[in-house]
């Protein structure tokens, strides 16, 4: 359907959703040109979406309009089941988050006023607890920072702590922000040191700045490649420093529908053997991220290779088992 021919309501959020989508902003003829209106409409259209009724945080600077997306409030509607399903994936994320995140707690308010009395309940005992849970005002200060980064692909400088204790200021460019099953962040972008995509830790950076300088994600950026797996793993394309192990597993029988109805990750391969049990092979820049995982399944998973790993559980099998005889022989 031509522009022409739509509704102004429908006009007024074509708008708004161009605005949101050009951080760089746009000039009234650009609208004009999009909406297929004259320019004069544009005006009427944008001084009727920021009157008091709608209140869109439009501004205008240099010939250019503009949202403030400090101030800019997306609308989404939520049927119950959907508002429930938001509400247990912001539990998980809760459980798992490394640090607090004072605007989970600002949804999970918000949705605490529209479920029903039931669960609502439970959102305002949830969000009353989290209240005193105290926040790293750093830490949200470097996440708003790349968040707004990555959302209007400026370049941003980060001050990143290396694993040799060494902060060191590098210009990056935000292609994906990943939150890892252990509750890690990462951010994932071309590094102007290594000249590289790379993934780096959110907790390492010690501040950030964005800067003036725009970026495009490249058409060819697969951000599958870089995507955490169920063990909180994520890649880092630096190929001097990342080296795979082969970790083989042996699985019995009572769990293998539940090993085997998930993608655990990409390189896992799954082989059921003549006597019930199943070889599961894997491959992993580092072996210690899975181990939580092994470790819940206790004896039904047996680590075969690769043998640092083996020896590893083997020790602490050890060091729990003198645990509990010490306390037979108290007892």
């Amino acid at each position: 359907m031509s522009a022409k021919n739509i509704s102004r309501n429908e006009r007024l959020e074509r708008i708004e959703h161009l605005l949101v989508d050009n951080p760089s902003g746009l000039r009234a003829v650009e609208l004009a040109r999009r909406c297929e209106v004259d320019r004069r409409t544009i005006y009427r259209d944008i001084a009727l979406l920021t009157d008091n009724g709608n209140g869109l945080p439009i501004y205008q600077k240099n010939g250019r309009f503009f949202i403030n997306r400090d101030y800019y409030q997306a609308t989404i509607r939520l049927n119950q089941h959907e508002s429930l399903a938001v509400f247990m994936a912001l539990r998980v994320l809760m459980h798992h988050s490394e640090q607090h995140n004072p605007y989970v707690l600002s949804v999970l308010k918000r949705l605490g006023e529209v479920l029903p009395e039931l669960p609502g309940k439970h959102v305002q005992a949830l969000t009353q607890t989290m209240r005193n849970v105290p926040v790293d005002r750093g830490f949200v200060s470097v996440l708003d920072t790349v968040t707004r980064a990555w959302s209007d692909q400026r370049i941003v400088k980060l001050w990143y702590s290396s694993s040799k204790r060494e902060t060191v200021a590098r210009d990056f460019a935000i292609y994906f922000i990943e939150l890892t099953p252990a509750g890690e962040i990462y951010l994932v972008g071309f590094d102007s040191l290594s000249e590289r995509v790379r993934a780096f830790k959110l907790w390492r950076v010690m501040r950030a700045r964005i800067l003036r300088p725009s970026y495009q994600i490249p058409a060819q950026f697969n951000a599958e490649q870089f995507l955490s797996n169920a063990w909180g793993e994520v890649k880092d394309n630096d190929d001097t420093s990342t080296t795979v192990t082969e970790i083989l597993l042996r699985v019995s029988t009572e769990i293998i529908p539940s090993i085997s109805q998930q993608v655990w990750h990409p390189s896992q391969r799954i082989e059921r053997q003549d006597d019930g049990f199943a070889l599961v092979t894997l491959h992993l820049s580092d072996w210690r991220s899975m181990l939580p995982w092994i470790r819940s399944w206790g004896v039904q998973i047996e680590v075969l290779k690769p043998i640092a790993l083996r020896k590893a559980l083997a020790r602490e099998a050890l060091s729990i088992a003198e645990m509990y005889i010490e306390v037979q022989q108290v007892t």
